[in-house]
């Protein structure tokens, strides 16, 4: 399957919206696109600087990249409802 810019865009709006940011707000993700390739940024001002998350990639190797990000937080969120996950600090 050929990866567009579409199903790039489209996996990080999931990822915003699974982290409760809004599109073009501080700390929302972005998709920067020069030079043929792809990388993920996050805005760090609303003046519109930011940081990169990901080195600059092909469409295919950033969707997989992706793809980790999502497994990695569904695997944080699963963990925080088992007791031995519990924050020890929070007794």
């Amino acid at each position: 399957m050929r990866i567009t810019q579409k199903d790039l865009r489209a996996k990080i709006d999931r990822l915003n919206n699974w982290l409760g940011f809004e599109s073009n707000t501080t700390n929302a993700l972005q998709l920067d696109c020069a030079y043929g390739g792809y990388r993920v940024v996050q805005l760090t001002s609303d003046k519109g600087s930011c940081r990169d998350l990901s080195d600059r990639d092909t469409a295919r190797e950033l969707y997989e990249f992706l793809c980790g990000m999502e497994a990695t937080l569904d695997v944080i969120n699963r963990a925080k409802s088992l007791p031995y996950f519990a924050n020890p600090l929070e007794k």
